[in-house]
């Protein structure tokens, strides 16, 4: 693992060394470039040559960062161990090392996100039309890609892939810092550290112990957001650095497609702002529009690939069917759907929804900064614009969740509104990071000395001004503090509560087996985990085998326990099943405890009574 972030933080100094990236944003640039590498070597079937040779070139780069700069001790200076650098190390340090030790528990690690980083890390090569382990087979693979090679260097398991997830959105978080006017402002610094306490509690839902997207796709839309602000006056690397990170962005997962439409209508706006009575407008136009395409031309690669390898046998999870769109515009619904959208509408304007609540309470507190900021500074047009334009979003955005439950998601999952709080969870942390950026660039605006190089501990209008300063800036980092502490207290009761996680018991049951062949039968007394189908897929993760049924029910006859039996090569007993056990007793004459038998010494009547 140390390597493994060595490497990456030799690249980040070369590139900074040669290339003159931005500080906050070089990391989420190196590790964007370093996706698509290797994103595009899957393609070649070169997979773990890339791995290597990203991995040795980010120690080769650091040792030679070294080298370049070792006159006057320049690589310290490199290292932006300033204030925002020192409190983003202590941050990723808390969090990487309480991950380290976390374990996957979530429903859809199993049903996708780990599922494919296994898949990958034992075959090295993307999924084919035979491989039925990966269930939804049309799903993108921008992040997973880059745990696979984070988890060939430091080794596959749960820590390791969990850091590795992390590592991304710690570096879109460290380049929000870009935003700022003046990063050397205190009270500017610790809003936005502030908001990092937001986004975990906006995250609650699922937090970040998982492989699950929806709290990396907004925070890689908003490091999008920094790089144009970042490269403002830089047209090339303002358009690179966006159509980078928003290519990366749609090859996360495809429901990204909001995010990426906002920031490049961010994107345009700030360009034609820029460029719009510049010289060469027509080459500056063809630039500006080559961003824009890139990310869905990115896209359609993977889209390609789908339809190319799988022909017609996609396999994929919340895909809008057009006939049943059609539908839908012309008025007709279902029963089951207007029942959908009662439940949706009732939800949303309940005082229950967390995410109501909180975007009740975000745009209430934009709408107090807008009153006084106009009454002070005399500015609400702006203002007003940004807050129609924030609800807008979110308005569309709610619409198109309401029509991925009419449309593509089961019927019993969509009527009890299944992950909605986690959905509005991306949306809610992207409009709140929004905000705040505009926000604190307001307030830099009109902070007493604009000359930010005549800017210091005296730049104040009066002694009042500053003690309002120095206790809201103390307050924010109080604040980012305390929330930091909480959601890693909050993981590992987690982790606790769910102590003995059943993933390690089906791993110490198994121990020593060859589990990937044959048919198994999995025995659970849990009845919740197995018709939720969070054993199943839990199952097949461990076992790493696609032909693994879950059952607790055996209340049958004799000669059909024989039959159940006999159709298994394979049986794995999780726990004492009062049931099977005393069948098993009865019928085949066998005490048994929880561990792995085969169907052959179950069905012996002189076997002795030992796991196998």
């Amino acid at each position: 693992m140390i390597f493994f972030l060595i490497s990456l933080y030799g690249y980040v100094l070369l590139s900074r060394y040669l290339f003159k990236l931005n500080i906050r944003t070089s990391y989420i640039e190196v590790i964007c470039v370093q996706i698509i590498l290797l994103y595009l070597s899957a393609f070649l079937h070169i997979l773990p040559i890339m791995v290597m040779f990203l991995f040795i070139g980010g120690l080769l780069s650091f040792v030679i960062s070294i080298l370049l700069t070792r006159q006057n001790y320049e690589w310290l200076r490199m290292t932006s161990f300033d204030l925002i650098g020192i409190g983003m190390l202590l941050y990723f340090i808390l969090f990487a090392t309480s991950l380290w030790k976390a374990k996957l528990i979530h429903y859809d690690n199993f049903t996708h996100w780990a599922t494919i980083v296994k898949f990958l890390f034992l075959d090295n090569h993307l999924p084919g039309i035979s491989d039925k382990l990966i269930s939804y087979n049309t799903y993108p693979i921008g992040s997973s890609i880059y745990l696979y090679y984070a988890s060939k260097i430091g080794g596959y398991h749960d820590g390791m892939l969990l850091v590795g997830q992390y590592i991304i959105i710690a570096a879109c978080l460290y380049s929000l810092f870009a935003t700022l006017r003046d990063d050397r402002r205190l009270l500017t610094s610790s809003l936005l550290f502030a908001s990092f306490g937001l986004f975990s509690l906006f995250n609650v839902a699922i937090r970040t112990n998982n492989l699950l997207v929806d709290f990396l796709l907004p925070l890689l839309a908003l490091a999008g957001v920094a790089g144009i602000f970042a490269y403002r006056g830089h047209l090339l690397r303002q358009s690179f650095y966006v159509s980078l990170i928003l290519s990366v962005l749609m090859l996360v997962k495809t429901s990204a497609t909001i995010f990426v439409l906002v920031v490049l209508v961010i994107y345009f706006y700030v360009v034609f702002r820029d460029n719009f009575h510049k010289k060469k407008f027509i080459q500056r136009l063809l630039i500006i529009l080559l961003t824009g395409v890139t990310p869905f031309l990115m896209y359609q690669t993977w889209v390609i690939h789908v339809k190319s390898t799988f022909k017609g046998l996609e396999n994929t999870k919340h895909e809008v069917k057009s006939t049943t769109l059609s539908e839908i515009l012309d008025g007709n619904l279902s029963k089951e759907m207007l029942k959908i959208c009662h439940n949706f509408f009732q939800w949303i304007c309940s005082w229950s929804s967390f995410s109501s609540l909180s975007f009740a309470l975000i745009f209430l507190c934009f709408l107090l900064f807008i009153l006084l900021y106009g009454i002070k500074f005399k500015k609400w047009k702006f203002n007003f614009f940004v807050f129609f334009l924030s609800v807008f979003y979110t308005i569309v955005y709610y619409i198109g969740l309401l029509l991925m439950y009419l449309l593509a998601m089961p019927t019993d999952e969509a009527v009890r509104l299944a992950g909605f709080e986690r959905y509005a969870s991306s949306i809610l942390i992207f409009i709140s990071g929004i905000l705040t950026i505009f926000i604190v660039r307001e307030l830099d605006k009109n902070f007493y000395e604009q000359n930010l190089n005549k800017r210091g501990y005296t730049s104040f209008k009066n002694f009042r001004n500053k003690r309002i300063y120095q206790l809201v800036s103390y307050t924010c980092l109080l604040y980012f503090a305390g929330s930091s502490l909480s959601e890693v207290n909050g993981m590992n009761f987690q982790l606790k509560q769910n102590q003995p996680l059943l993933s390690q018991k089906i791993v110490n049951l198994i121990k020593n087996k060859n589990t990937t062949k044959g048919k198994i039968l999995v025995v659970s007394a849990d009845k919740t985990d197995v018709e939720s189908y969070y054993l199943s897929y839990l199952s097949k993760y461990e076992l790493w085998n696609n032909n693994v049924d879950v059952r607790y029910d055996f209340i049958m006859s004799g000669d059909d326990f024989k039959k159940t039996i006999r159709n298994y090569d394979d049986i794995l007993l999780l726990d004492d099943h009062y049931t099977f056990v005393k069948m098993s007793s009865i019928v085949l004459h066998k005490d048994l405890k929880p561990g792995f038998y085969s169907s052959k010494y179950l069905l012996d009547q002189n076997g002795q009574s030992l796991a196998k």
